[in-house]
């Protein structure tokens, strides 16, 4: 699934994903407005 680069924190970024959703994730050296694909993850408890 492909996702949009929001916002960038120090260590995560908010991506906008095919969906409408907001994803909170790690930031890998991701810059405003980039596209990046986004691999289904599962939850760990």
């Amino acid at each position: 699934m492909k996702a949009v680069v929001l916002d960038i924190e120090e260590k995560q970024a908010v991506l906008l994903n095919q969906d409408g959703m907001f994803v909170r994730v790690k930031n890998r050296n991701y810059e405003i407005g980039q596209t990046v694909e986004l691999l289904p993850s599962t939850k760990r408890f």
